[in-house]
């Protein structure tokens, strides 16, 4: 009979690594995962993967803090960390969400799911089903509604509407107020959202109309997810061609302009600072035609010589002496 090396008492886990090692525990990779690697992610976002993988001990989703993820991606920094998940974000390989409870926002959650469901596909394998989640999570980007959900929403919406329109309007003032409860907390999930953009717009080092700019359209950031060091990486880069107001302009034009998802702002900006057009000012030397000098006609006697000899000169002084001397005389006696 074959020996495979396996004893009773030991895992096949143990037999491959040992049983000291595996005291702080182990955490199963797929192969799949780990052969189409190469093909979706970096070697640092795949080390991400299998950091955060460590988090996950059963079906709901890890929700590491960003330090404790950097101390074990060799010490980086929580900024390098949300560039490794934006970048993964970007690439569908994660998703990203809130935990609320009591409508406080409590940690960020990472859900492997569409890394799964991307090496499935490359596998040739079906996707995995949704599962039901286990506690309220709020996620960056919502799941697309089905067909057959939004058509029963219609016709359910028209029947409730038409058969309790009278129960509806007896109770319009209990209704109004818990929709308005409802609101507020919206409001303030919207609110907690936006509020690590907005930290981070102002303690980034871009210039004050930047920051304007920016808080501006606080909105399409956090939905575009839209990375503010990319913005700022980008403008250093080009500092020495656009002064701050000018940078500013081509930021708030991209962000105003661009139809539909920004998903990659460094090339959205490059191709705002081909197009930019300065305006002409009055002062700017470059611009300025050449000065034409008028000729004009000046009068003959301009162009008289009244130069007189050196002789004659001497002559005539020699001349005006005498007479002075002659007047001195006079006067004297």
């Amino acid at each position: 009979m074959f020996d495979n090396g396996l004893n009773k008492e030991q895992t096949h886990v143990e037999v491959i690594w040992g049983t000291p090692i595996l005291d702080e525990g182990f955490t199963p990779i797929p192969n799949l995962v780990i052969r189409y690697a190469s093909e979706l992610m970096t070697p640092k976002e795949f080390q991400f993967i299998c950091v955060l993988a460590t988090f996950k001990h059963d079906s709901r989703d890890p929700y590491p803090s960003q330090e404790t993820l950097g101390k074990y991606l060799g010490g980086i920094s929580e900024r390098a960390v949300r560039k490794i998940i934006e970048g993964l974000e970007e690439k569908g390989l994660i998703a990203v969400g809130y935990r609320y409870v009591d409508g406080k926002r409590k940690s960020a959650v990472y859900s492997l799911k569409p890394l799964i469901d991307r090496v499935l596909e490359l596998a040739g394998e079906s996707r995995l089903p949704d599962t039901k989640p286990t506690e309220k999570i709020h996620w960056k980007t919502e799941p697309k509604k089905t067909t057959t959900g939004t058509k029963s929403s219609v016709t359910t919406g028209t029947k409730s509407s038409s058969t309790t329109g009278t129960k509806s309007s007896a109770r319009s003032g209990t209704k109004s107020s818990g929709e308005n409860k409802k609101l507020k907390l919206q409001m303030k999930i919207t609110n907690e959202n936006y509020q690590p953009t907005r930290e981070e717009i102002e303690q980034c080092d871009l210039p004050l109309p930047m920051k304007k700019v920016l808080l501006r359209h606080l909105e399409r950031l956090v939905g575009d997810n839209i990375s503010v060091f990319d913005i700022s990486v980008v403008y250093n880069a080009n500092k020495e061609n656009f002064n701050e107001y000018e940078f500013a302009s081509i930021l708030d034009h991209v962000l105003t302009e661009t139809t539909g998802k920004i998903r990659n702002i460094k090339h959205r900006l490059k191709k705002g600072m081909e197009t930019y057009q300065r305006p002409v000012s009055s002062l700017d030397t470059k611009n300025l035609k050449k000065a034409v000098i008028r000729k004009e006609m000046l009068p003959d006697w301009l162009n008289m010589d009244y130069s007189q000899s050196e002789s004659e000169t001497v002559d005539d002084f020699e001349q005006k002496r005498k007479e002075l001397e002659e007047r001195l005389k006079k006067y004297r006696s």
